[in-house]
């Protein structure tokens, strides 16, 4: 991951928890959580 990234998952984040709506924050959290879940399998395989 690099800064880039990480700064655009941030300022989403920070867009995400600032609107009203919900839809919004259950696909970023969602997307979140899949990015992780890829990132741990990615990481295993390399090992």
């Amino acid at each position: 991951m690099t800064w880039q990234t990480i700064n655009w998952q941030w300022s989403f984040a920070q867009f995400a928890l600032k609107s009203d709506n919900n839809l919004v924050r259950i696909n970023f959290f969602s997307c979140l959580m899949k990015h992780r879940f890829l990132l741990h399998n990615s990481q295993d395989i390399d090992r």
